[in-house]
């Protein structure tokens, strides 16, 4: 998947992998790391004055099923038993994709196949890996690439339902969370997605995906944002659309609890009392306790004992509304099916046999 000369080079310059040394050497220091011909991929790279990708002797460009071919093995190093699901997998795939990207242009390729690959790809670690700190994933380098991967999909498959709709939940995710790095036109709300509208508008029964989209963003323009997580929430769990959606609205989830909060306070500020029960309900909550909490983060005052909060007429404290996973919300009643446990990042992952069908399931 890389050429001898590529992967005696990186051997010199200490650059293997533990994904591509052998067996017996992949746990060692990297020093001290063998590279294994079966399993050295093409690493993306500059030179060193930056005029253009570098490139080894006797290379020869790779074909459109070695690609693929490549894509498949990368996305299974998921589940390799040399490490967990961690961000250094993420990030050592990512690399490997930016290198594909690179020989889809050079070769003028098409690519649909990879590039759809890579696209679910980049979302299912914007959602994973979110959480962590900067410089164990890199979290806008990820969306860089995945904004890349979506236009040059649109490209290769024109009008295509399910690329508009989730470069459109990309911008509407921009507008809603402020997020820098999404190549956003500076629209809010349904002005932020009009350059998506197929010519001739949105026919009855066709972008069935983005209409949905354009329904998301409305009830955020209005204001509904009860509407909206009940949209997110009625998804059918049999699309690997639906899970797509959520990984990247999730995104914004705290802001719009947050705006539903601040709103309750405003309308129930008599020190009226809320029971968690009914907390949990308004904000998407699966659990009641930790309505509770995101309640009391923000200045709400709790009742003794967590039993609810008592809403006043001093404003929500808008303290910190960075990006949180919320698994109960993205996977509902089958998150006990799709979780996988924590990885050595103590980042909770999802079984394999799930990121399998959403990486390579179109439905």
């Amino acid at each position: 998947m890389c050429s001898t000369s590529e992967a005696l080079d990186r051997e010199s310059c200490m650059e293997i992998s533990l994904f591509e040394a052998t067996p017996s050497t992949y746990n060692l220091k990297i020093k001290e790391r063998i590279p294994d011909p079966q399993r050295c991929v093409k690493k993306y790279r500059r030179s060193a004055a930056g005029g253009g990708v570098r490139t080894f002797k006797n290379e020869t460009p790779r074909t459109e099923n070695q690609l693929y071919t490549t894509v498949q093995y990368l996305t299974s190093l998921l589940s390799s038993p040399r490490t967990s699901c961690s961000s250094k997998t993420q990030n050592y795939i990512s690399d490997r994709f930016r290198a594909i990207s690179v020989d889809i242009v050079q070769s003028r390729l098409e690519g649909r196949d990879c590039l759809r690959v890579m696209a679910k790809f980049g979302v299912f670690g914007s959602y994973v890996f979110g959480e962590l700190e900067s410089g164990k994933f890199e979290g806008r380098f990820n969306m860089g690439a995945l904004q890349s991967c979506l236009s040059m999909l649109r490209e290769v498959l024109g009008e295509d339902d399910g690329v508009l709709s989730l470069t459109g939940l990309l911008h509407f995710t921009g507008v809603v969370s402020g997020m820098e790095g999404l190549g956003l036109d500076g629209g809010e709300g349904l002005g932020g997605l009009c350059g998506l509208v197929p010519e001739g508008g949105l026919e009855e029964g066709k972008y069935e995906k983005l209409k949905f989209v354009f329904d998301l963003s409305e009830a955020w323009s209005t204001g509904n944002y009860h509407k909206l997580l009940t949209l997110l929430t009625t998804l059918p769990p049999t699309s690997p659309h639906t899970y797509l959606t959520r990984f990247i609205t999730s995104r914004a989830l705290p802001q719009i609890r947050f705006i539903i909060l601040q709103n309750l306070n405003k309308s129930l500020g008599k020190g009226e009392k809320v029971l968690k029960k009914e907390l949990a309900r308004l904000l998407f909550f699966k659990e009641e306790d930790a309505a509770v909490r995101f309640a009391g983060e923000y200045g709400v005052m709790v009742m003794e004992g967590g039993e609810g909060v008592v809403m006043k007429l001093q404003s929500v404290e808008e303290i910190n509304l960075e990006f949180k996973r919320d698994d109960d919300f993205v996977f509902g009643e089958l998150k006990n099916d799709i979780i996988n446990g924590p990885d050595e990042d103590n980042v909770m992952t999802l079984k394999p046999q799930f990121i399998d069908w959403l990486l390579y399931d179109d439905s």
